[in-house]
């Protein structure tokens, strides 16, 4: 679950060979919940894009936002983060929700290519 404090969340790198596979969530975020997003994230000028996958790593499946910023800073990255943990709260998810800054075109590459994933363009 996304939390605030920048303590309690982990940050890590996916190397170019994992065991990471994404695709179409078989049980995506609900509709209520979607729409909020979406709104939130067009208040956010700062995002161009926004991806939603599923992905398995490490045998445990979740959730990703996938955001693909204008600009990459820190003030950027909270803002959406503070806004998901606000749209999601007090709802019911499927899965665990992560959120995945794109930073690499590879990334940008394999997320845009999995049709159907992308929620959200500026």
């Amino acid at each position: 679950m996304l939390e605030r404090r920048k303590e309690d969340t982990e940050e890590y790198t996916i190397p170019a060979k994992s065991d990471l596979q994404l695709g179409i969530p078989g049980s995506p975020l609900d509709g209520k919940i979607l729409e909020k997003l979406v709104k939130g994230f067009a208040g956010i000028a700062n995002i161009k894009q926004v991806y939603l996958v599923g992905q398995t790593r490490k045998n445990e499946f979740s959730l990703v936002l996938g955001v693909d910023l204008v600009k990459r800073s820190e003030n950027g990255k909270k803002a959406v983060v503070v806004l998901v943990e606000d749209a999601i709260r007090n709802e019911k998810l499927p899965s665990p929700l992560d959120i995945l800054f794109i930073e690499s075109e590879e990334w940008r590459r394999q997320v845009s290519a999995i049709e159907g994933s992308l929620i959200y363009k500026a």
